[in-house]
């Protein structure tokens, strides 16, 4: 039996679909997307410019043709074929569409009056995300579930940071700097920044549907959430004698508070959070993983030294992801 290669099976996928579309080497265009989808081989590092690799690598950088890029690797395909071929399928405009005005968020503490118990929604929220999200589901949450008509369709989980964020502006300046580092900048003065600072760290949507503005609806009600919780905590606190005076300089900072979040590099430019309002602030630089070439587990350099493991595994080198900050008013 022949055992097809990643490239001939992502082909053949595509032609079982009915999509037309032309491959140049590693290349896959699209006739009716401006869209072109590049493949990356295990044991070959996708090179794109300003982002330098190490090994074989594989051309692919869609800068200055007008079009977007799609950049999946064999690991992906092969660990989650399913998932990723609804995703791609998705990407070239095979989905359902659903609007958010027709979802429902769903929250720990509101999970009964949909029927659901803390234990049932915590497992479902981990089932979820274990299933549709590139890295899984993630302990000590704030999280939601959206549903259309009682069935799970997107979760997002959010964080509160306690590490101190840097301002918008000072991130955007090292932004640039990275970029041309040989840029003449003066360096913008620190402003101080909000005082509480939330990361958006989970979201994820079944593969084959659209959800018009669900992105939106669950930040609205986590922001709608962060409010509330917020005002009940400074009004307890000014109760307190000894506490106004701090209660009033934190009120300050309180006033406004901030959600950061990624978007992956491999599937998307981001520009879903900045038709949300999002500003792109930076770049986290690309990582390396192990892959094991039974599992096509991806193991990230800390997940590898604790493997200690003597056997050579294919390495993959993604291509980062870029950060984005928005700030909202505290009340």
């Amino acid at each position: 039996m022949q055992i097809l290669s990643f490239i001939e099976e992502v082909t053949g996928f595509l032609k079982s679909q009915g999509i037309e579309f032309a491959c140049e080497g590693n290349r896959i265009s699209f006739p009716s997307k401006p869209l072109d989808l590049i493949l990356v081989p295990l044991g070959q590092q996708c090179q794109k410019k300003n982002a330098a690799g190490n090994g074989n690598t594989v051309e692919g950088d869609c800068t200055g043709n007008g079009k977007e890029c799609v950049y999946l690797y064999e690991d992906r395909w092969r660990c989650a074929r399913s998932v990723t071929s609804q995703r791609l399928l998705s990407r070239l405009g095979k989905f359902r569409r659903i609007h958010a005005r027709l979802c429902k968020v769903v929250s720990v503490e509101n999970c009964r009056e949909h029927g659901l118990s803390p234990e049932a929604f915590n497992s479902k929220l981990r089932k979820f995300l274990d299933t549709f999200h590139t890295y899984g589901y993630l302990k000590g949450q704030t999280s939601y579930l959206l549903l259309y008509k009682n069935d799970i369709i997107a979760t997002a989980q959010f964080k509160q940071t306690y590490q101190p964020h840097k301002t918008v502006r000072s991130l955007k300046f090292e932004g640039d700097l990275a970029e041309n580092p040989g840029k003449n900048c003066q360096v913008p003065p620190q402003k101080e920044g909000p005082g509480r600072k939330y990361e958006w760290t989970r979201y994820a949507c079944l593969p084959d549907v659209r959800i018009a503005g669900g992105m939106g609806k669950v930040l609205e009600q986590f922001v709608r959430d962060v409010r509330s919780k917020h005002s009940k905590e400074d009004s307890a606190r000014a109760r307190v004698e000894e506490y106004r005076k701090i209660a009033e300089l934190e009120s300050r900072q309180s006033a406004e508070f901030e959600v950061m979040s990624y978007s992956d590099n491999e599937w998307s430019d981001g520009d879903a959070y900045r038709k949300l309002g999002f500003e792109h602030v930076g770049s986290m630089q690309p990582v390396t993983y192990h892959i094991d070439p039974t599992t096509f587990k991806r193991f990230n350099p800390r997940q590898w030294a604790a493997l200690k493991c003597k056997e050579e595994y294919p390495v993959i080198r993604n291509l980062g992801s870029r950060k984005w900050i928005k700030i909202f008013s505290g009340f």
